[in-house]
Order: structure tokens, then sequence, then C-alpha cells
């Protein structure tokens, strides 16, 4: 193998037909994932290393694609001829900005099929990135004029994907300036902070001037540097009104920056990912973490918040309390899913859940949710439906409100009082005057005076931690427990560890049972 660093181009030319590429990962070394790259009939190779599988995919795939388009490579660089050129029809003195490339990275995502909340997502995450990655100047015309112009410009373009690049690019940016001009006199900018909330609009002129000095000073990608990275990960810790962002949080809008970044060197506008060399702990926790034991109610708790659940959203919380459902599947649950016997076990066969993400972003733009396969069914090892059974006491909740209430046209059991599916603040509303009637009432028998305790700030999604609970301390099969929650069995393990308290008991029995022999056979020669 030839071990020199200097890379120069000659400029002796092979046609890529000689190009033979591979990819290797050497768990031993600092850099595990090599991508090499060898010429028939010429000795040597230029090997290259990644520290992470993402980092050498994206190097791998630009290589492939310089040989699929017919390139040559030279023979000192044992790269193509083109490279450290611009691949796009971009003039060399108006590179590619971040503005310009998270508008690009948002209409071509979105093209493809993304799900409503992970649009939301996506432009959650960019529209930071992008006020972040501007020019240090004195005229910065403040966070919230670019965040509402971003609004406005970062949600995706949808045009004919057959298309060529110019024509494509030409229309996505005539719809956008159609959007600009239909602005209104005054522009939400945010939501407000503290008490009373009072939103922050901003006038048309303001947010217009705002735009045309993003467009000016938003920063080249080619520029990026993992100070910048650090930048915009920093900034994703923090909320708007400047408090500290969930770990989760973090968790989604790093993952969102980072496939921007490797798209980015794809489309040959980095040489590599900056963030390939950052340690991530500082802005993000990826492990899967136990929950807090506290949060799961034993079995008379249980019940005790159920009575303080006012109908029609009993039976609903029913199915989150005793079965484990999430919140999108159990308001998704229609009448042709269910098998309610009279007496014993029924069950509940999940078709698919209900996310709430806007009209601005579903794919239906006149409905606000998106009806997304349930969890874990869209893994090769998962069918496309789940069987949930339904204890006794959950069967007679859904047939009272069935009798109640019926079901509409579609044969959905739960709905908002204009129709379609329950509204997540209408569901959290019901959940969090019950949880008060349980926990924060004094003469309640199970009154909490800690108000920083879990149960006192419980949401309806943590209401499925209970079932689980009660299923693994009542000794059900982990992977049975799993099915029912929608896990995989690790993460099921990982994440309800600290509630499982029936192998604690049978522990203690086994230690007391341990030491009592000892101390009896410690006893046996005396007594002889």
């Amino acid at each position: 193998m030839s071990r020199r660093r200097d890379w120069s181009p000659t400029g002796v030319l092979v046609p890529c037909s000689r190009v033979k590429l591979y990819r290797r990962t050497v768990p031993s070394d600092s850099k595990p994932e090599k991508v090499i790259v060898r010429l028939a009939g010429l000795p040597g190779e230029r090997k290259e290393s990644f520290p992470t599988k993402t980092a050498a995919k994206a190097y791998y795939a630009r290589l492939t694609a310089a040989v699929g388009l017919g390139e040559d490579f030279d023979t000192g660089s044992f790269a193509p001829t083109n490279w450290g050129q611009p691949s796009a029809p971009e003039p060399a003195d108006q590179p590619m900005t971040w503005l310009a490339w998270v508008c690009q990275h948002i209409d071509d995502m979105a093209a493809a099929g993304d799900k409503g909340k992970t649009k939301k997502s996506r432009h959650e995450a960019l529209k930071v990135a992008v006020w972040t990655l501007v020019d240090d100047v004195p005229d910065h015309p403040g966070r919230d004029a670019l965040k509402a112009y971003l609004e406005v410009v970062g949600d995706p373009v949808f045009v004919d994907p057959a298309l060529p690049p110019t024509p494509r690019d030409a229309e996505r940016a005539r719809l956008r300036a159609e959007r600009l001009a239909q602005l209104p006199d005054q522009v939400f900018a945010r939501r407000g902070f503290g008490t009373p909330r009072r939103d922050v609009y901003l006038p048309r002129a303001e947010v217009l001037t705002a735009g045309e000095w993003l467009t000016e000073h938003s920063r080249p990608v080619a520029s990026t540097t993992q100070a910048d990275a650090k930048a915009v990960l920093t900034a994703y810790t923090f909320k708007l009104d400047g408090t500290f962002s969930a770990s989760t949080t973090r968790n989604r809008l790093r993952n969102v920056f980072h496939k921007a970044l490797v798209d980015a060197v794809v489309a040959d506008l980095l040489p590599a990912n900056p963030m390939d060399h950052l340690s991530l702990r500082t802005y993000a926790s990826a492990t899967v973490r136990t929950i807090d034991r506290r949060i799961a109610m034993d079995p008379v708790m249980a019940e005790a918040f159920l009575d303080h659940v006012d109908d029609p959203y009993r039976a609903l919380a029913a199915l989150m309390v005793r079965e484990g459902l999430r919140p999108s599947e159990a308001v998704a649950v229609r009448d042709s899913w269910l098998t309610l016997p009279k007496q014993g076990w029924g069950e509940v066969e999940l078709q698919h859940a209900v996310v709430a993400a806007g009209t601005r972003w579903t794919k239906e733009e006149t409905l606000a949710y998106d009806e997304n396969p349930p969890k874990w069914s869209d893994r090769a090892d998962k069918p496309t439906t789940r069987l949930v059974p339904l204890s006794p006491e959950t069967v007679d909740d859904l047939r009272a409100h069935k009798k109640a209430f019926g079901s509409d046209g579609e044969g959905r059991l739960f709905r908002a009082a204009r129709g379609g599916p329950v509204n997540p603040t209408g569901l959290g509303r019901a959940i969090a005057a019950a949880r008060d009637a349980t926990f924060a009432t004094a003469d309640s028998p199970h009154f909490i005076a800690r108000e920083d305790h879990p149960l006192r700030t419980m949401t309806a999604y943590l209401l499925r931690h209970t079932a689980a609970s009660h299923a693994l301390n009542a000794g059900v099969p982990p992977k049975d427990v799993a099915d029912r929650m929608g896990h995989d069995v690790p993460v099921l393990l990982k994440v309800y560890a600290s509630v499982i308290d029936a192998d604690r008991a049978i522990g203690n029995q086994r230690m007391e049972t341990y030491r009592a022999n000892h101390r009896a056979a410690a006893l046996q020669p005396l007594a002889s």
C-alpha cells in the first residue's frame, strides 16, 4: 500500500472503468471506518479514515457518484478530476449560503414524502441553524425578525419533480416570492413568554428588511467549521425563552442538523462533516433513559385516577393507564378494531396512530393530523398492526362509552366536539383535571404534598408507564409486555428497569432463605 501523503494531481488520467472502491471497518483503530480507492493496473491505493460510518458513507457516495457519471480519475490524487471545483452551476462569487441550502434541503426532503411531525422538526431545527450561521456585523435585525421571515420561506415548496434542476429552483423561488408578497401588515414572530402571555407580532416591512439582511449575510455552507457546528448545537440547548431544552429535543434537532451537513457533503458543498470530530455528550444524550419509578401508579391509585377522568375521556384514559397505549394510538381506536366480549378479556388491533401536526405540515392540507403506522411496525421483525389485550375493566369502559357516545361515520370512538380525532389540548386538560383531583387535593386519600412530584405534573403520554409497571410486576413475560407496549425487549427492560419490584421481592426471599440455612448449619455442631 502506498503510504505517501502528497495526493497532488499529476494530470495523468485513467477512465472510471479502472476504478475500484472499497469500504472497510477496523474496530481497533481510532478512526475505524476506511474508504479505499485503487486504480487497476497501477500500484498503491488511497485510504481515507473516518471516525463514523456516516462520514465514510458520505465520502464513498461521492466517489460512487463520480464513477457513475463516467468521470476520469487522476493517477496522482486517486480522485475524480473535477474534485475541488464547484459541481453546481453556482457562480464563483455567489457560493451556496445556509439560507439557500436549507430551503433546498427542506424542499427535497419534503418531496420524498416525510411525515408531518418530521417536516415540523426539520423546520424547527434548520431555522435555528440559519439564524445562527450569519456574519458578525453590527446591524443584526434581531432574532424575532429573522424567525418571522424563516417561518415563511422555510416552509416546504412543492413543485413538479420531473422538472430539471434549474427550472425547478426558479419555480421554488417564484412560489416563495408569492408567499412574501402575501404577508399581512402584522406578521407573527413567536409566542409570548411569562404571564400574561402576549404573542409577538412585527410589521411586514421589518420582516422583509430582515429577510434582505439574511440573504446578504447568511454564511456560505463551504465555510462551515467545527466552531460553527458547536455554535448551532449550543443554540439547540436553549429554548427561545432562555431556559434549557429537554435532552430528547436536543437529540432530535441535532440529528436534523447532522443530516443537513451529510447531504451538503454529498452535494460537494462541504469537504467533510464538521460534526464528525465533535464530542456530542455536551449537547445531548443518545442513550435510552430509565423512567422515574414514582411516575407509575399502583393499581388502587390508578383506579382512583380514572374515577376522576370525566366523560367522554374515561375510556380513552383507561386504554393508556391499563393497557399501555400511546395517546396517538388510543385516540385512533375505531369500532372495527375492537373485540369486546360480555365477559373476560378483549383485544384491540391497532392499525394506525393519529399524530397531530397542524395543517401546515400534514400530507392533506385540509387535515390537522397524519395517520401513521403504529410505532415499530415499520421494522422488518414487526407486523403492520399491533394486537393489544384489553382487561375486563377496560372492556366494560369501552362498552359503556360506545353505548353513551357511539361512533362517527368512520367508526372513530373518540372524537372532538366538531368532529375529527380528539384534540391533544382537550385531552391534556382532562388528564390535568383528573391528576389535580387525585394528587393535588388535600382531602384526597392519594394527596401528594410535594409539587415537584412526577405524579403532580403527569402528562397523557406518561400514563402508559403505569400499565408497563403492572404487567412486569405481575410476572408477564417481557416479550409479551414489549408486544403490548410497542417496544423491543431490550428497550423495554432499559426503560422500565426501575419499576420492577417483583424481582426485588423474590431476591429478598432468596437472600433470607440463604442466610437462614447458613445460620442453621452453623448451629448444628453445637446441638450435637
